[in-house]
């Protein structure tokens, strides 16, 4: 029995990993979806390296089976760092009109992507704010990682090489 359950998860695997490719090379497609099972979706875009693990789902395994079973109706939850809105649309569909999210991303382009996921999901219990969370208010820059990796993105307090965009904090 145990084998035939190996077999089926690889099998379920390669298919997996064969979509993702086809995505990838899908020029006309600029996101794919995924489904949850529990009444929400996300847009998973090509430029975001964490879009594959949420795809074949080996991202944060052990961060979302906590966040499900211990989010209830009527809760509030804060997501810092959102990135393009996982554990945010996920909160919003387990805690319910009675409850509110409020997801912060700092940098323009995954903001987007995640307001984005919001309105696809229409989380109306979700607050969306384009900031980065610190100890007080002021303008920062942000190094955005050239590998498509806004996971690796690194705050700094003056302009580094590269891709750097201004942002701003709240305490």
């Amino acid at each position: 029995r145990g084998t035939i359950l190996s077999r089926i998860r690889a099998h379920n695997q390669i298919e997996t990993e064969k979509k993702w490719r086809s995505f990838l090379n899908d020029e006309t497609k600029e996101y794919i979806i995924k489904k949850f099972n529990f009444d929400c979706k996300i847009k998973l875009y090509k430029d975001n390296l964490l879009s594959k693990g949420i795809y074949n789902n080996s991202f944060e395994i052990h961060e979302l089976k906590y966040l499900k079973s211990t989010l209830r109706k009527g809760d509030v939850f804060f997501d810092i760092g959102a990135n393009i809105g996982l554990f945010t649309i996920i909160a919003a569909s387990k805690i319910g009109k009675k409850g509110k999210v409020y997801s912060f991303e700092p940098t323009a382009q995954t903001f987007s992507q995640l307001v984005n996921n919001i309105t696809f999901n229409n989380s109306k219990n979700t607050m969306p704010l384009n900031f980065a969370v610190s100890d007080k208010n002021e303008s920062l820059y942000i190094n955005l990682n050239d590998d498509n990796n806004s996971a690796l993105n690194s705050v700094t307090r003056t302009p580094n090489r590269g891709s750097t965009e201004m942002i701003n904090s709240i305490s």
